[in-house]
């Protein structure tokens, strides 16, 4: 399902090079003998799906809009991003929001973060107002001391908050072979 709908919603191209080969073999059914009508159907659907396609904004799509922007504010030292994509009722164990936007802020002072580049990002799970992501990352640390790239694979949540979608839960992070829960990682 995943599949179809990142064909049909989310890539431009694999939705183009799909509807081409469609209507071409419409086209060649039609210059054979056949109806038309079908393949001026097919013309007409096709450009329905291409303009509608940017129109639909998915989870997947929006989960990724969030992060790339934590990320990027992230990358310049501020933490203004993290802060308004969390949740109200937002928890990582006795962390609350404003807790870990003041441990993130105190990591980046010793800590900068030169690059964040997403790799991957997946649904795993989704319902009514909430859904969770898999979210994958390479990222470039750096100070005076040391640079260090860290591959890292995060467990989101995400919930629905007066009409926009907030991160409601960090559940767990993999940073290259070890997994570490978040509190500590923020020490």
């Amino acid at each position: 399902m995943s599949f179809i709908t990142w064909v049909l919603f989310e890539s431009f191209y694999a939705l183009a090079g799909v509807l081409t080969i469609l209507l071409y073999v419409l086209l060649v059914h039609w210059r054979r003998g056949g109806n038309r009508n079908v393949f001026l159907a097919g013309c007409a659907v096709a450009a329905l799906l291409l303009v509608a396609q940017p129109l639909v904004v998915t989870k997947r799509e929006r989960a990724g809009m969030i992060l790339d922007t934590v990320a990027a504010d992230l990358t310049r030292g501020r933490v203004a991003a993290l802060s308004t994509a969390l949740a109200p009722g937002f928890l990582l164990g006795e962390m609350d929001a404003a807790e870990l936007t003041r441990r993130v802020e105190r990591r980046l002072e010793r800590t900068p973060v030169r690059e964040a580049r997403r790799t991957r990002i997946e649904v795993v799970e989704s319902g009514a107002g909430r859904f969770r992501v898999d979210a994958s990352y390479v990222v470039t640390f750096s100070n005076e001391d040391f640079g260090r790239t860290v591959r890292s694979r995060w467990h989101i949540g995400f919930e629905e908050v007066d009409g926009e979608w907030r991160i409601s839960s960090i559940d767990r992070a993999w940073l290259e072979t070890m997994e570490w829960p978040i509190a500590d990682l923020l020490r």
